[in-house]
């Protein structure tokens, strides 16, 4: 497989180094390395990396942003999905009310990890933006319910 340098790629795909170089470590585009300070990107055909393909690249690789406020965690009684985390007041049994985040984050359950959900049940029906605006729906719908009380 042949490589480009990041410096040529800028060119290609008329975007800053600035925005290569994020690409490039957050391993955004497949197959991409470095060889001791620099970037080797893997040389596409023509216009592979660029417009839409290289922005669905990105979505695969983003991250759902959640605001940790807990509502999704004390509300666990809305969905049979999380009936075996409630502690039996609808909040989850690893919810900590103090700092307001889960005492077992690295190993939690796949139906509150949003990313890892998508990948495993539903990258094949919706895309991931498609998957992240339900999510942020339900966030909505819970501060919004949290208000009217």
């Amino acid at each position: 497989m042949e490589y480009i340098a990041a410096s040529q790629s800028t060119r290609i795909w008329n975007i800053s180094s600035r925005c290569v170089q994020i690409l490039c470590t957050e391993e955004r585009i497949p197959g991409v390395f470095k060889y001791g300070k620099t970037w080797a990107i893997p040389k596409c055909g023509k216009n592979q990396w660029m417009g839409e393909e290289l922005l669905i690249t990105n979505a695969r690789r983003k991250m759902f942003k959640c605001k940790r406020c807990g509502l999704c965690c004390k509300s666990v009684s809305l969905s049979p999905l999380y009936a075996e985390l409630n502690r039996g007041d609808g909040i989850c049994k690893y919810f900590d009310n103090n700092s307001l985040l889960c005492t077992i984050y690295d190993h939690r359950p796949l139906v509150c990890n949003v990313d890892a959900m998508y990948e495993t049940y539903l990258a094949y029906k919706m895309s991931k933006n498609e998957f992240y605006k339900l999510n942020y729906a339900g966030c909505r719908a819970l501060e919004q319910a949290q208000i009217k009380k």
